[in-house]
């Protein structure tokens, strides 16, 4: 399955129910478009995919919630790879392509999904332990130094892995959103000053020919922590430069990242 959101799709994705949204049920999300491109709309609540058993029942009972959802005018699904241990994720993936026998296209819909968190696969069964050392520790995709809590990592070489195990799990060619997800699970694992810099690292790992990512500062203090970005695209032999800032704030409930400004 090809594409990505777009602003044309999601657009026509909200047409579907001009009639019945309430009004700014669709919205422009802030300081997502760029230049010559708008970002999609999205509805205001989305649909989760994080609790459940790690089985067949549970995978067409998300499978059928999601279709319902999408058919009522939710376009923003989200996941993570360690959801139902990778199970959600293909969820998703039979939801979408029986959304597109019905005529919804992937460029309607917005997908998130995160990695970070060290996942075994429940459609692997087996001993975890070697399921981790084939998948992850023997062709070097990740060293014991890297793991932080016994079940987190933000390196480049983990994180590359676990989009490519995300993006096959979801059968589409693009992810719209990907988080790290919980950093803040390593804040009282490693020093302040490694986790700046594994967290410089995971985005500025994340670049690639089309997009370069550079961390301009990363600056912690009291429960806030900010990082200030460059993002530098290659779209049509044009090279455009955003700069953004992703504040880490901590709270009851944990650490919760927004952005607040570009």
């Amino acid at each position: 399955m090809t594409t990505r959101a777009t602003a044309e799709g999601a657009k026509r994705y909200a047409a579907r129910f001009a009639a019945t949204a309430a009004p700014g049920h669709f919205r422009e999300p802030a300081n997502c478009s760029s230049p010559g491109e708008a970002a999609p709309l999205l509805s205001s609540i989305g649909i989760g995919t994080y609790l459940g058993n790690p089985d067949e029942a549970t995978d067409r009972s998300y499978a059928a919630s999601i279709v319902a959802a999408v058919q009522g005018g939710i376009n923003v699904i989200d996941s993570a790879i360690n959801y139902r241990f990778q199970k959600s994720e293909r969820a998703i993936a039979a939801a979408l392509r029986e959304l597109a026998q019905e005529g919804i296209a992937r460029d309607e819909l917005f997908l998130s999904t995160k990695g970070g968190y060290i996942t075994p696969d429940a459609d692997d069964p087996g001993d975890p332990q070697a399921y981790f050392e084939r998948e992850y520790l023997r062709p070097g995709v990740l060293r014991a130094e890297d793991v932080a809590a016994g079940c987190h990592s933000m390196s480049p070489s983990f994180l590359a892995n676990q989009l490519d195990r995300s993006l096959k799990n979801l059968s589409v060619d693009c992810i719209d959103l990907y988080y790290i997800h919980n950093p803040e699970t390593q804040l009282g694992e490693i020093p302040r000053d490694e986790f700046l810099r594994r967290l410089r690292e995971a985005f500025e790992g994340s670049s690639s020919d089309a997009v370069r990512i550079e961390v301009n500062e990363v600056r912690i203090s009291g429960g806030q922590a900010t990082v200030r970005l460059s993002r530098k695209d290659s779209i049509g032999g044009r090279i455009q430069t955003i700069q953004q800032t992703l504040l880490m704030v901590k709270g009851p409930g944990g650490w919760t990242i927004r952005e607040i400004g570009r």
